[in-house]
């Protein structure tokens, strides 16, 4: 159904005010779901670029040190949920 403006919309009759109304909402809906695909790739991409400041500023044994820790993290977490270990 093409745009209208407000005034327009008088010359519907109820039923086609319905329709209206549900093509709105799901155009709606459409829009809400784009742009909760929009804000994860930022937050994905925010999160990066963070990380990489913080990575620059560490010396090469802080950085070795977080390797060990994500590692024994992730080791930890894996057993937690019954993944098996690669070995």
């Amino acid at each position: 159904m093409p745009k209208k403006s407000g005034s327009d919309y008088e010359d519907l009759s109820l039923d086609e005010l319905d329709q209206v109304i549900i093509d709105l909402s799901n155009e709606r809906a459409v829009l809400r779901e784009r742009q909760l695909a929009v804000t994860a790739v930022y937050d994905a991409k925010a999160a990066a670029a963070k990380l990489d400041r913080v990575a620059a500023t560490l010396s090469d044994a802080e950085k070795a040190a977080l390797l060990q820790q994500i590692r024994v993290d992730a080791a930890a977490s894996a057993e937690a949920v019954g993944t098996p270990r690669k070995v």
